[in-house]
């Protein structure tokens, strides 16, 4: 049966029975990938079934290792930077039972990479939603998983965001407007708002609550640090003021022993002509203690001699034949000349083999 790669697009719920944190605020631990049955997108549904659930189990034991997440599915694309492909953070599957008893399938055990988690946990979040990558068989039956990524693009309607606003009122939002305390409490009262709808408007007036008394106790807390006194702080900036100075006399300390080492080993190398410009090169890039302790180690040499320094032939060229006079007359051989080489009459000043030629012999 043909497999259909897909990629569909959930939104994290941000409290209840469908996300689990450590605490409020914090970025998901675990949260429900598919409900058991039909799962509504723009395109089409999706079918999470007791098959589907087996499937993957299996599927994961015969991995033998955790899933990643990734940014908006680039990690599989092929035609993108090796950048774009690392993790946003990893996790692994399980499958839980629902109210009546049939399998979800779980993102749990998430280990979300620094960036993201503190992207997660932002106000506003950088990202609010996730999109597993998987197969599907004709029916739309889930058959296969791939990955997870974040993103912020969701194809489902309706659903709780990630962004958890008991703690965004806790980390700046001072309090609901008016209208907006109104909304919530309409919400509340409406038949017609759903079950999530009123979880969320319940969150916020919470959330405003609980900011009036943090704001309340911010503001006697900068009433007692407005009596800090005048002396204090100029304690403060005179230390500040100490450390700067010492910091910077350092680094002119620095810069100067730097000098004095380039100059010392300057000196080091010129002292040394016999070394070779190579090893002189090398020298002049080394601290001064490595070439204080290779010069110390290196004995000094002397230039070697181009020409002959010794013998018959120190002064001139004629010198080398004379050095073998004895040996070419031993092997039959006369000195060379500018004349040419060649066998049958002796040629005066041509160094030559002495053989006889087969009218010699027969004589």
């Amino acid at each position: 049966m043909p497999r259909k790669l897909r990629k569909l697009a959930l939104t994290i719920p941000q409290e209840g029975e469908l996300v689990e944190r450590a605490s409020p605020g914090e970025a998901p631990s675990a949260f429900r990938i598919w409900a058991a049955g039909p799962n509504v997108c723009d395109d089409e549904t999706v079918y999470f079934t007791e098959k589907s659930a087996q499937l993957l189990m299996d599927e994961q034991t015969a991995r033998g290792r955790l899933y990643s997440f990734d940014f908006d599915h680039l990690s599989i694309q092929t035609d993108r930077p090796a950048e774009s492909g690392r993790a946003a953070g990893w996790h692994s599957l399980a499958v839980r039972k629902d109210a009546e008893g049939k399998s979800e399938l779980w993102a749990v055990g998430i280990q979300w990479c620094g960036d993201v988690k503190a992207g997660l946990e932002a106000q506003p979040p950088l990202w609010r939603y996730f999109s597993p990558a998987f197969f599907t068989d004709a029916d739309g039956q889930v058959t296969s998983y791939i990955n997870c990524a974040v993103c912020v693009n969701p194809l489902t309607h309706q659903l709780p965001s990630l962004a958890n606003i008991r703690a965004a009122a806790q980390t700046g939002v001072k309090s609901m407007d008016k209208k907006a305390l109104l909304a919530a409490l309409a919400t509340l009262a409406s038949n017609d708002s759903t079950e999530d709808q009123k979880k969320e408007a319940a969150a916020a007036l919470a959330a405003h609550f609980d900011a009036e008394d943090g704001e309340e106790k911010k503001d006697d807390e900068q009433e007692e640090k407005s009596s800090e006194s005048d002396e204090q702080k100029d304690e403060e900036e005179k230390k500040e003021e100490a450390k700067a100075a010492t910091v910077s006399l350092a680094k002119e300390n620095q810069k100067l022993k730097a000098r004095m080492d380039a100059f010392e080993t300057k000196e080091s190398i010129a002292a040394r002509p016999d070394l070779s410009p190579a090893v002189a090169k090398w020298l002049s890039t080394q601290p001064l203690a490595t070439v204080k302790s290779f010069l110390s180690e290196t004995p000094k040499g002397s230039e070697r001699p181009n020409k002959i320094t010794q013998g018959k032939g120190k002064d001139d060229e004629a010198g080398k034949d004379e050095k073998f006079a004895d040996l070419d007359a031993a092997m039959g051989m006369r000195r060379k000349s500018a004349g040419p080489v060649g066998i049958g009459a002796p040629v005066a000043g041509i160094r030559r083999l002495n053989i006889d030629t087969a009218a010699k012999k027969e004589a």
